[in-house]
């Protein structure tokens, strides 16, 4: 009779076991989805772009594509609860290089078909900080880059050019 009880307590717990896990697999959130059309300088960027999207803050990147010949990257974003709590934007990179949304994007579920605008800059000069033009770059002008710098508008190396300027 052990042996019964044994039996009908493995064959429960085996019951319960296949009920939970299923359950568990549904409660993970489904991706996000982004349609990213790239435009680089105004001009449709075509095959070949990588773009990245991120959450929030952070830095580790969270998906990634690559544009097709229509300029078009899908990006699928795995997503947690904590994401939407509260609603967090989500930003995206081309070529590592911080793009423009249109319109500017939260995590969502639903798909989203999102413009990134981006611009190839010319080669990074510091003394476009001198804003007054005096051959002096001052405090201010200094933690404009630093705030440029956290804005992910410019290099920490570009930003250091810039402060180096302002101590020597």
């Amino acid at each position: 009779m052990s042996k019964l009880r044994l039996l009908v307590a493995s064959l429960l717990i085996v019951a319960v076991l296949s009920m939970v896990l299923p359950l568990a697999a549904l409660a993970q959130s489904p991706p996000a989805v982004y349609r990213c059309t790239v435009y680089q300088d105004g001009v449709l960027a075509g095959v070949g772009k990588v773009v990245k999207a991120y959450v929030g803050t952070e830095t580790t990147v969270r998906a990634q594509a690559t544009t097709s010949a229509s300029g078009v990257a899908i990006l699928s974003v795995p997503v947690t609860g904590a994401d939407f709590e509260p609603a967090k934007a989500i930003r995206f990179t081309v070529n590592d290089v911080a793009a423009t949304e249109t319109p500017n994007v939260s995590i969502t579920l639903a798909p989203s078909s999102v413009r990134l605008d981006v611009s190839v800059a010319p080669p990074f000069d510091p003394w476009d900080y001198d804003a007054n033009v005096d051959g002096v770059i001052s405090k201010a002008e200094a933690l404009d880059a630093i705030s440029d710098y956290f804005d992910l508008n410019i290099t920490k190396d570009e930003a250091l050019e810039v402060v180096n300027l302002y101590f020597s």
